[in-house]
């Protein structure tokens, strides 16, 4: 039960102070854990969640009999009160499919799914403290959204924070000559550095990731939306993004069509950066890499999706050039054995059919002989399998598209499943359990 507690302090503290008095229900417990962005009101899932491991001091023993509550935070007016439920033993090793056990917790959960006024919270334990406090509204991830795309315009190669209203300065680095095997060398305009470093790499996921956001959810984007350079240009800040992040197709596309790439980087440095030198002081030459039919074939894929998307903006001027950089690049990928990549060939050759309204190109993904069969470790069919699953009815195969819309069902439900196995449950790759390269 919630008290008040005095603590006689000894003498000579810095403070001056010899008395802390505070309340045991106010103190913010940090054992007891909440989404501190909040939740959603129509959430079907809303959780506290209470356990911790303590170093040295071991695993908290949880007394299961607390009672939880859940209070409005300007009123402190008890919203709802609930058992801890058991969550998570400390002493299993369940957790994915390298059933690790990362937590060393005995957790409990508290649920209050069914809170939906908006509002702002907090939880508390009986004679345990409180949460954080967080909201329930339509609203709560705008910050989260604004946050990650505000690091993803830090990471951005060759371009500095002119036009917004940061009060950072940040140099435009990496615009000198970079060596390209396959035609002349120079500079490389545009692209997201690689990690939480300053690494050129230019890698094409921030294009692929956020135009399949854009296109699944048109409507939660908009122009002005985010601070960066180019808002209030009529287009949503998210696709300007993704043109950063294509921007540098255009200095890379050799005369014949083709793109020099390695796994998906176009561009790398001879070392990795020093982390002492200032990204205008990075000493390492960037260079690119020889053709590469799967880099090509990715390229082409993007660009045609690029251009579908531009020309739903009414940008025809941009939307011809991204599909003529994509048509090149599909042409040159098939002369130079596309089956050897199926995944990618099929991903181009949807997107081109989807772009272009030509069936035609359909014929390249019976070609590639890919076939999406929902497995864990399939990290390029997906793309292609989406690229198919969002064909229009009269393009596609209706057999083929239904049985794709099952398979990528059967990979997000045991996606889930796996996620679910984690103490704090979270859906992504079940063979990638941690986070390397934040950038």
């Amino acid at each position: 039960t919630e008290a008040d507690v005095s603590l006689e302090l000894a003498d000579g503290l810095t403070s001056g102070r010899n008395k802390l008095t505070f309340t045991t229900g106010g103190l913010h417990n940090p054992h007891l854990k909440v989404n501190q962005e909040g939740y959603l009101p129509d959430s079907t899932e809303k959780q506290a969640w209470y356990g911790a491991w303590m170093g040295t001091g071991g695993t908290l023993d949880v007394d299961s009999s607390l009672k939880c509550r859940v209070h409005n935070a300007e009123t402190d007016e008890v919203a709802l009160e609930a058992g801890l439920d058991f969550r998570y033993d400390a002493n299993t090793s369940v957790e994915g499919n390298y059933k690790y056990n990362e937590s060393q917790e005995h957790l409990y959960t508290c649920d209050f799914s069914s809170v939906s006024t908006e509002g702002t919270y907090y939880v508390s334990l009986e004679g345990a403290g409180r949460s954080f406090p967080f909201r329930i509204a339509d609203d709560v991830f705008e910050r989260a959204f604004a946050v990650s795309m505000r690091g993803l315009l830090i990471q951005r190669s060759n371009d500095n924070f002119e036009g917004t209203d940061s009060h950072y300065i940040k140099t435009a680095g990496h615009g000198e000559e970079v060596t390209i095997p396959y035609m002349a060398d120079g500079p490389v305009v545009g692209g997201h550095y690689d990690a939480g470093d300053y690494n050129p790499r230019v890698n094409w996921e921030v294009a692929r990731n956020l135009m399949l956001a854009y296109e699944t959810s048109p409507e939660k984007f908009s122009d002005g939306q985010l601070d960066i350079p180019e808002s209030a240009n009529g287009i949503p800040d998210v696709l300007d993004e993704v043109a950063w992040s294509l921007q540098t197709i255009f200095d890379l596309q050799d005369a014949d069509g083709g793109f020099g790439g390695e796994n998906g980087k176009l561009v790398e440095s001879h070392s990795d950066p020093n982390f002492l030198e200032t990204i205008e002081r990075d000493p390492w030459k960037q260079y690119s890499y020889e053709n590469e039919t799967l880099t090509t074939l990715v390229i082409s894929a993007l660009t045609a999706q690029a251009a579908r998307i531009w020309k739903n903006q009414g940008q025809t001027e941009a939307a011809e050039r991204y599909l003529d950089a994509s048509i090149r690049a599909y042409q040159w990928g098939q002369s130079n054995e596309p089956t050897s990549q199926p995944w990618a060939y099929a991903w181009a050759a949807a997107e081109l059919a989807n772009t272009t309204g030509e069936a035609s190109y359909l014929e390249g993904y019976s070609a590639s002989s890919y076939t999406f069969a929902g497995v864990d470790n399939d990290h390029g069919g997906i793309w292609a399998a989406m690229a198919y699953a969002r064909l229009p009815t009269e393009l596609a195969d209706a057999s083929v598209q239904s049985n794709i819309k099952t398979q990528i069902e059967v990979m997000a439900a045991n996606w889930t499943a796996k996620g679910d196995t984690f103490a704090y449950p979270i859906i992504r790759h079940p063979w990638s359990p941690t986070t390397w390269g934040q950038g």
